[in-house]
């Protein structure tokens, strides 16, 4: 499967690294606003092969390339998609995929009419832990769920000197929720569905964005709160407790332990094999990378089978619940992106 990579920052140089350790998977192809930026990435990750491009539209248009994987700013990650749908390529979006559910609808049914695959960048779900937690919540709710995800951005202290990254940028579609929150809301709507209710809470920048929050998803028999930020570092695991017995993870995403504890005993249920925190972001993305390339490799020599067929629904119908819940939390706090309207995005 060859993969066109646009964007050469971090999360786009551990993709390609990703992808380096992946079977049958390799970068033919790399865009950037400048074509020196795509030529100095292909250099630093020895993509002896791979073609430069400054043009988003030329890349996905090269017959060398069978997919994209887009990491684009997340303003463009709508209108880039277009782009390599309707040149006939399949689709990994970084997250957020979009902004809003119309964007999301647009996007989604356009890769559907094309007959190809797209696919949110959700890291997480495909990791081993994430079994582990499914089996344990089998025929079960809990009492509460307490989720955690702080840490501080690279880009803070640009902020506070008055600069607008595009991370903390209202015309980018950043802040906390939708950078660090939505891994949480992944979780909480994989294992518990579509809660009933929200609330959001946060704590703005300076940039019209929010720097940090409280969401609340209500659900008819508990409460899943979590706590996120991007001006402050924490790692306070996360607990999902069922009264006497809770779930403890080491974080929301890269969870590298899952232990069952009570007052009076703890059970390791699984680890990772290395210390909370340290697996590097290329060991992350490797699950995802195996995942979409097996995915698009069995849609290009005959098709999905009907059990890959059924998780790509699952996938696609969890991203969309995703995207909406996003969406209301940080509309019913009063954050618009640029150009949307003054109240919920259909």
């Amino acid at each position: 499967m060859r993969y066109g990579i646009i964007s050469t920052g971090p999360i786009s140089s551990a993709f390609a690294r990703a992808l380096a350790l992946t079977d049958g998977a390799s970068v033919t192809a790399v865009a950037s606003r400048e074509l020196h930026s795509a030529q100095r990435f292909i250099e630093e990750h020895g993509l002896d092969d791979a073609a430069a491009f400054d043009d988003v539209a030329a890349l996905c248009a090269s017959p060398e390339v069978d997919a994209v994987y887009i990491a684009s700013p997340n303003s463009l990650h709508a209108p880039h998609a277009l782009i390599a749908i309707d040149a006939g390529k399949h689709v990994v979006l970084e997250k957020p995929a979009v902004w809003n559910p119309a964007q999301w609808d647009q996007v989604f049914q356009a890769a559907h009419d094309a007959n190809v695959l797209i696919f949110e960048a959700a890291r997480h779900l495909f990791e081993p832990a994430q079994q582990y937690i499914l089996d344990e919540l089998a025929g079960r709710r809990p009492v509460s769920v307490r989720m955690n995800y702080s840490q501080y951005s690279s880009r803070w202290n640009a902020v506070l000197a008055g600069e607008e990254p595009n991370i903390f940028s209202l015309a980018h579609g950043g802040g906390a929720l939708v950078d660090l929150g939505i891994y949480a809301i992944y979780d909480a709507v994989y294992w518990f569905g579509e809660p009933d209710s929200l609330k959001y809470f946060p704590t703005m920048a300076p940039t019209g964005v929010d720097a940090a929050g409280t969401l609340i998803l209500s659900y008819e028999d508990f409460d899943a709160v979590i706590t996120i930020a991007k001006n402050g570092h924490a790692e306070t695991p996360s607990d999902i407790v069922f009264g006497r017995e809770a779930l403890r993870l080491s974080s929301v995403q890269g969870i590298d332990r899952v232990t069952r504890y009570s007052a009076d005993n703890s059970t390791l249920l699984y680890e990772s094999g290395a210390r909370p925190g340290t697996r590097t972001m290329p060991e992350l993305m490797l699950f995802e990378a195996e995942f979409f390339t097996t995915m698009f490799t069995a849609h290009s020599e005959g098709g999905l089978t009907t059990e890959q067929q059924t998780r790509y629904r699952e996938l696609t119908m969890l991203s969309r619940t995703v995207n909406d819940v996003c969406t209301k939390a940080r509309q019913v706090a009063g954050i618009f992106f640029e150009g949307e309207a003054g109240g919920f995005t259909p």
